[in-house]
């Protein structure tokens, strides 16, 4: 073993490389909808650019351990677009042109247009989420 090696601390640089990858990844910006800053970790920024329930959950799990501040934004942002009887949507198309992408994707009924997020949901994982973030 070199002497390089025995200095290293491998749970520093495994901080280090997920603090990268998810700061990377993060998108952020205004919704004219909810009058909100929005920001959240994408999944993957070529193929999945809006914020994923699931994901989300689990990201602000990751965050909690490198960056405490962007585990509870990720959270927040996420609760933002909670309906009025406690759903949230599985996908939450966040930005100017959200509600289009909902429609387009056919995942809005046509009477609720300007909801910005999927009718399906996944597990109720943000419970999780926040008590990993305490």
């Amino acid at each position: 073993m070199t002497r390089a090696h025995e200095r290293r601390n491998p749970t520093a640089d495994l901080r280090a490389r997920v603090k990268s990858r998810l700061t990377e990844n993060i998108r952020s910006g205004y919704d004219p909808y909810y009058q909100l800053h929005f920001s959240y970790v994408r999944p993957s920024p070529g193929r999945y650019s809006w914020q994923w329930f699931w994901d989300s959950c689990f990201h602000s799990i990751s965050l909690a351990w490198v960056e405490p501040q962007m585990a509870w934004n990720e959270l927040r942002t996420l609760l933002a677009s909670q309906d009025p009887d406690g759903f949230i949507g599985h996908i939450i198309y966040w930005g100017r042109f959200g509600a289009f992408r909902a429609a387009g994707f056919m995942h809005t009924p046509p009477h609720m247009w300007r909801r910005r997020h999927s009718g399906m949901i996944q597990p109720p994982v943000p419970g999780t989420g926040s008590r990993k973030n305490q």
